[in-house]
């Protein structure tokens, strides 16, 4: 009982572990900005979760999830992200901004080890930001010259 109980506890203190590191990350969610020159459009890249996430799982879903009663916008934060209001600023400092986001709501940091779910159910699979990033550095942005 002692080794299955000494179990458990390491077992809680890594589920806690992995929702801190959850919460971080969606916080924190990775930011590429690439420009040449201050006169340049800038291409913002973005990974992450539902905190970042624009309309990527509404397009997934078939534009059946996140439904609009629920969330204004089709958008996880109840209206517009942080970034619609990031790039907005960009923008008022005369900056052109091109937004490319790879986030989902529900995205863990690494799908292959972990899996990240979406929908109302939560049985839609989705891109960890591990696999985000690779379908950025797969995409034609990526080689984009700078």
């Amino acid at each position: 009982i002692h080794l299955l109980k000494t179990f458990v506890e390491i077992d809680l203190q890594s589920f806690e572990i992995f929702i801190m590191m959850k919460y971080i990350i969606g916080l924190f969610a990775l930011a590429v900005v690439r420009a040449s020159g201050y006169h340049e459009d800038l291409d913002l890249v973005m990974f992450g979760d539902s905190l970042s996430d624009v309309g990527n799982t509404f397009q997934m879903t078939q534009r059946s999830y996140p439904n609009s009663t629920e969330y204004p916008k089709h958008c996880f934060s109840d209206g517009y992200s942080w970034l619609h209001y990031y790039r907005i600023d960009l923008e008022n400092r005369k900056r052109k901004v091109k937004l490319h986001n790879y986030a989902f709501g529900g995205s863990t940091t690494n799908a292959s080890a972990i899996a990240g779910f979406t929908g109302p159910s939560g049985t839609w699979p989705v891109a960890g930001t591990s696999q985000q990033f690779q379908m950025f550095v797969n995409s034609p942005l990526s080689k984009k010259k700078t």
